[in-house]
């Protein structure tokens, strides 16, 4: 995450500033969720290189699954958990509770 968000591609398409990356980082690494990444699943996504992804969402009991990845997109679902892009993410984000 940290690596993506410096990209000067994303920096550019999302305005992101060295200071929001940072911050960014800086949350998630006080927030998230740590997983031992121990967990396996059988071959899944159209790339096998996601599925350790998909692994993790489950070890971590993940509500969502948010990504941009069309290979992870096209499954929608995996064992119960949405599959969603950030755009539908910040939707779910931004709607009333």
């Amino acid at each position: 995450m940290e690596r993506v968000l410096t990209l000067p591609k994303i920096a550019r398409r999302y305005a992101i500033t060295g200071q929001d990356a940072t911050d960014a980082i800086r949350l998630l690494k006080a927030r998230a969720a740590v997983v031992p990444g121990t967990f396996t699943i059988p071959r899944t996504a159209r790339d096998p290189d996601d599925d350790h992804i998909l692994a993790c969402a489950i070890e971590g009991h993940a509500d969502h699954l948010v990504t941009g990845d069309q290979d992870l997109l096209a499954l929608e679902r995996f064992q119960g958990i949405p599959i969603i892009s950030p755009r539908a993410f910040a939707t779910i984000l931004k709607a009333p509770r």
